[in-house]
C-alpha cells in the first residue's frame, strides 16, 4: 500500500473513530458544564462518580478493540458469517458484564462514596448519583461491542451518527431533568442512562440486521462468548494499569478538598479527550492490519504497523504540547 494512500486511509478511519470515541467524554464534559451550575459540591461529586464509571467502562474497552480486530481479520479472509458470530459473542459478553458491574456499583455505592469523597455532602451526592448512573453501564458496554463490530466491517459512519444523536439527547435530557424537573445531580445521572440506552438500542438493531444478512445466529453461543473474553485478557491488563493512575489521582484529589476534586474533574476530562484521539489511530491500525492479516498480506501489515507507530509518536507529542500550552488559558 503506497505511503500517501495509506495515510489517507488512516485518516479516513481515524477521524470518524475519534468522533465516536469521544462521545462518552463529551457527555461527561457536557454534564460537567451543566452540573457546575449547581455548585462545587455537586461538581466534586460528579468528578468522583465519573472517575469510577469511566474506569469501569475503560477496563472493558477490549470489547470494542477485540471485536474490531477479530471481525476485521475474518472479513479480510472472506468469512462474513464467522465475523458476525464473533461480534454476537462480544455483544452478549458485554451485556453480561454490564449487568454484573451495575449491580456491584449499586451495592457498593456507599463505600465508593466514602473512599472518593472530599466531604460528607459530596459523599451523599456521589451515592445518589451512582445508584442511578450505574444502570448506564450495561448500555455503555453494549455500545463498545457493537461499535467495535461495525468498525471491523469498515462501517464507521453508523456509530458516529448514533453517538452524535446520543450526545444531543444527553444534553437536552440533562438540562431538562437537572433544571426543568429540578432533580439536580440525580437528573444528570438519569440523562446519562437515557442517552446510553438509546445509543445501545439503535446500534443493536443495526448489528442484528448485519448478523442476519450474513447468516449468523443472534442467540448466545458459549464458545463465541468465551473466545471474546479470552481475546480481551491482554487488553484488560494493559487498560487496568493505565486506569489505576487515574483512580489514584482522584483519591489523592479527594483528600485535598472539594475545590481540588472539582478541578481534578476538569483536568481529567481534557486528558480523556486527548487519549481518545490517540486511540482513534489504534482503531485504524486494528482495522487495517486485521484485513491485511486475514488476506495473508504480511508485507502490507508491516508497512501499516510502521506507519501507525509514527502517527502515534507525533500525535502524542502534539497532544502533550497543546495541553501544556493551554494550561494558562483553560482555567479561565
Amino acid at each position: 500500500m503506497a505511503s500517501q494512500k495509506l495515510n489517507r486511509t488512516i485518516i479516513a478511519i481515524a477521524v470518524p473513530a475519534f468522533a465516536a470515541l469521544i462521545s462518552e467524554p463529551l457527555m461527561l464534559a457536557a454534564d460537567t458544564a451543566i452540573v457546575g451550575r449547581l455548585g462545587r459540591e455537586e461538581l466534586a461529586a460528579l468528578g468522583a462518580s465519573s472517575t469510577v464509571l469511566t474506569t469501569l467502562v475503560g477496563l472493558c474497552i477490549f470489547l470494542a478493540y477485540g471485536s474490531t480486530a477479530v471481525v476485521a481479520r475474518q472479513q479480510g479472509a472472506g468469512k462474513q458469517s464467522a465475523a458476525m458470530s464473533s461480534a454476537v459473542g462480544a455483544i452478549w459478553l458485554a451485556a453480561g458484564l454490564g449487568v454484573a458491574l451495575a449491580l456491584i456499583v449499586n451495592a457498593s455505592a456507599g463505600y465508593i462514596a466514602t473512599v472518593f469523597s472530599s466531604s460528607a455532602a459530596v459523599s451523599h451526592h456521589v451515592t445518589a448519583y451512582l445508584h442511578i448512573a450505574a444502570w448506564s453501564l450495561p448500555a455503555a458496554l453494549v455500545v463498545l461491542a457493537t461499535t467495535g463490530a461495525l468498525r471491523g466491517v469498515l462501517d464507521l459512519r453508523t456509530p458516529l451518527l448514533v453517538m452524535i444523536a446520543a450526545n444531543v439527547l444527553n444534553v437536552l435530557a440533562t438540562l431538562w431533568l437537572v433544571f426543568g424537573a429540578d432533580l439536580g445531580l440525580q437528573g444528570a445521572a438519569a440523562g446519562l442512562v437515557l442517552a446510553q440506552w438509546a445509543a445501545a438500542g439503535i446500534l443493536l438493531l443495526v448489528v442484528r440486521h448485519r448478523v442476519r444478512s450474513a447468516g449468523a445466529r443472534t442467540r448466545p453461543q458459549l464458545g463465541h462468548i468465551l473466545a471474546a473474553a479470552s481475546d480481551g485478557i491482554a487488553l484488560l491488563i494493559r487498560t487496568a494499569t493505565l486506569r489505576a493512575v487515574l483512580v489514584i489521582a482522584t483519591w489523592l484529589a479527594s483528600n485535598l478538598g472539594d475545590a481540588s476534586l472539582a478541578a481534578h474533574q476538569i483536568v481529567m476530562t481534557l486528558v480523556l479527550l486527548s487519549s481518545f484521539a490517540l486511540d482513534a489511530i489504534a482503531i485504524a491500525g486494528q482495522t487495517l492490519t486485521g484485513y491485511s492479516l486475514g488476506a495473508g498480506n504480511l508485507q502490507e501489515t508491516r508497512e501499516i504497523t510502521q506507519t501507525l507507530i509514527r502517527w502515534g509518536l507525533f500525535g502524542g507529542l502534539a497532544m502533550g504540547l497543546c495541553i501544556g500550552a493551554g494550561a494558562w488559558l483553560i482555567p479561565v
